[in-house]
């Protein structure tokens, strides 16, 4: 929690970027969290686009959210900003 708890504070100081945002987005899957977990993630691509790895995560979030639809979009956005 001590690393979640230090992204946090990095946010609420200004330092938003899409790592710290994919990092924040981790850090609440581990911890079942997928609301919070979705928002971040999505933050994450929405500043860096091409971030697949922020795509990827933010499709399995969607997916154990048990949401299959979104699931299948965030890995679409992930195709196309790849190509």
């Amino acid at each position: 929690m001590a690393l979640r708890r230090n992204l946090e504070l990095m946010l609420e100081r200004g330092q938003d970027s899409p790592l710290l945002r994919f990092s924040l987005g981790q850090e609440c899957l581990k911890s079942g969290e997928l609301v919070t977990a979705i928002d971040h993630l999505r933050q994450a691509v929405d500043q860096n686009p091409r971030y697949s790895a922020a795509w990827k995560a933010l499709g399995e979030a969607h997916a154990r959210a048990g949401n299959g639809e979104r699931a299948a979009e965030a890995s679409s956005g992930k195709l196309i900003w790849m190509s």
